[in-house]
């Protein structure tokens, strides 16, 4: 992730966390008001930090920074993978890049948004050797047509 954005600070942390469906149900619930498991939820730190940088490098740096939580649904995540015919430790790795890439910053609200973080996505999975998940998806312009996909989330403190 390192070679391809740029944190503001030089070391950063967060905290991975495995749960069961239920009670990622409960936490999507809760901080998001949406009553259904997801695979994978951040809980960016507070305050955040600037967003990370695709290019270039920031200014000063600070030395340290904690990004935040990211929880994965176990279940989910097994049922994902088999469903679309890919390794378990495959998704795993998607999942874990995708909550850390809410923590440093980024978001799917947006098409623009989508399509920035999925290329990245794609580029950090390829670079541990692993294929593009999104290989075989609807192309992000023809997204707005379709019935909206789960989504991962990120929730606010």
């Amino acid at each position: 992730m390192a070679r391809h954005i740029d944190l503001a600070a030089r070391t950063v942390s967060a905290t991975l966390a495995l749960a069961d469906d239920g009670r990622v149900r409960e936490l999507n619930r809760q901080w998001r008001n949406i009553d259904t498991p997801t695979n994978v939820l951040s809980f960016p730190a507070t305050p955040p930090p600037p967003r990370a940088s695709r290019t270039g490098r920031a200014g000063t740096r600070a030395s340290a920074h904690f990004l935040g939580d990211v929880i994965i649904a176990e279940g989910t995540l097994a049922r994902e993978a088999a469903d679309q015919g890919i390794p378990v430790a495959d998704h795993f790795h998607h999942l874990v890049l995708h909550g850390l890439l809410h923590l440093a910053g980024f978001d799917h609200e947006t098409d623009a948004e989508a399509e920035e973080m999925e290329t990245l996505e794609t580029q950090i999975l390829a670079d541990l050797g692993i294929p593009d998940p999104y290989a075989s998806s609807v192309p992000i312009e023809r997204r707005s047509a379709l019935p909206a996909p789960k989504r991962s989330g990120t929730a606010k403190r």
